[in-house]
């Protein structure tokens, strides 16, 4: 995106290190990358974003969610209800804050890309709670797509 000119907001969770190398090869080509350390499982972080977003740059275009979690778990009756709750609150419910804050900010030809990867078509017996927040994606995606307004695309990411 930065390739074609686009100024990028980044927002990674505070113990992610590689966000300093996205932002380098983000003004290595010219265009500006303003970076948040927040965790979007908190509603509230998810509007500041967008607020701090706007600030910095002063439109909004696009807006990616692609931000994840996953913990394997063998056997359902060992699966820790508050690890269910986070993925749920990461994968899921951070991407109904991002669009919910984001969408007024947006015009006519702007985008939402959300990613939703090959565990939602691929059944996995350690992952349980991971591939259905993803099937959630899915079906988000396409119930919003016709709740958007005019001239808001709603893409669907479907990385191989």
């Amino acid at each position: 995106m930065a390739r074609e000119g686009a100024d990028i907001s980044i927002v990674y969770l505070p113990k992610v290190e590689d966000a300093q190398d996205t932002k380098k090869m983000v003004e290595k080509v010219g265009r500006r990358a303003y970076l948040m350390a927040l965790d979007l499982r908190e509603s509230e972080n998810c509007r500041r974003v967008v607020e701090e977003h706007m600030k910095a740059f002063g439109k909004l275009s696009v807006l990616v969610n692609n931000s994840a979690m996953q913990e394997i778990c063998n056997d359902i009756r060992d699966i820790n209800l508050n690890v269910v709750g986070k993925t749920y609150r990461m994968d899921i419910l951070s991407m109904f804050a991002m669009c919910k804050f984001a969408l007024p900010h947006m015009k006519r030809g702007a985008s939402i890309i959300n990613s939703c990867p090959v565990a939602a078509r691929i059944d996995n017996p350690q992952l349980v709670d991971y591939p259905s927040t993803k099937v959630a994606i899915v079906t988000f995606t396409r119930s919003l797509a016709q709740q958007a307004p005019n001239g808001i695309t709603l893409m669907l990411l479907r990385p191989a």
